[in-house]
């Protein structure tokens, strides 16, 4: 989970980062499951954007 939102925090477009994830021989590595798993983070947390999400890590000192 770090490592795709510390990817979108460099911009990563979030079609680009499966492949990454699979060179890296990270789970998940579809887009639906990357989405999926973005989803269910964002809602636990009230978020609506993915931007939301990277700024409250940004906050918090996790990325």
């Amino acid at each position: 989970d770090v490592t795709i939102i510390s990817l979108l925090s460099q911009g990563t477009p979030q079609k680009d980062i499966p492949s990454y994830l699979s060179q890296h021989k990270i789970k998940p590595v579809s887009l639906s499951s990357l989405e999926k798993r973005l989803g269910s983070i964002k809602d636990s947390l009230e978020f609506s954007k993915n931007e939301q999400l990277v700024a409250y890590c940004k906050d918090l000192g996790i990325i």
